[in-house]
């Protein structure tokens, strides 16, 4: 039986584990290895499903597992219907998993609203979308609130009214990550 400090260490080797798979995954969709970032992201999803992991880096995780598909996907790698299921599960798992670590929520709204909206319903895109930026906005994650409106911008053009204000909120959100005070705090000397 291990003790609890070899418990502690392995388990945290795990979520490190898990964290990097991510970004790897992540690197590998940036460069066009579907493929690849599959077999990773399923590779680590089986291991965090075998140990009941739940938490931040299995939100995350999902997310990735999400935005994967999606480019899969829209590239043409996902040749049947079963598979085009795959990504619809993979965004709804994405979206339950972030209600358990709320700083994965705004992006993985976004993913499930691009989702629907490769569907055709435009309506739960929308609603998905809205839930994006809402999230985005609360938490203050002004990288993924520009994230949702560029995605609706790409999908419904530059008129669209959910986008209407999104500029006085990003600059409002933008005005409250001031930092040069802590900037000053930090100078030496």
């Amino acid at each position: 039986m291990l003790d609890i400090v070899t418990w502690v260490l392995l388990f945290t080797k795990i979520l490190q584990g898990i964290g990097t798979n991510k970004d790897l995954a992540k690197c590998c969709l940036q460069q066009g290895d579907c493929d690849r970032a599959l077999k990773i992201l399923h590779t680590t999803h089986n291991r965090f499903a075998e140990l009941g992991l739940t938490g931040h880096f299995v939100a995350f995780l999902r997310n990735t597992l999400a935005e994967a598909y999606l480019t899969a996907e829209q590239e043409g790698y996902l040749d049947n219907a079963s598979k085009s299921r795959q990504v619809l599960a993979a965004c709804k798992a994405a979206v339950k998993e972030s209600k358990r670590f709320c700083w994965a929520q705004p992006e993985a709204y976004r993913l499930k609203g691009t989702c629907c909206w490769l569907r055709g319903d435009i309506a739960s895109a929308r609603k998905s979308w809205q839930s994006s930026l809402e999230k985005a906005k609360r938490l203050g994650v002004v990288h993924e609130f520009r994230m949702t409106c560029s995605e609706m911008n790409k999908r419904m053009g530059n008129d669209c009214p959910d986008l209407k204000g999104s500029e006085a909120i990003l600059q409002e959100m933008q005005g409250k990550l001031d930092l040069s005070n802590d900037y000053k705090m930090l100078q030496i000397g």
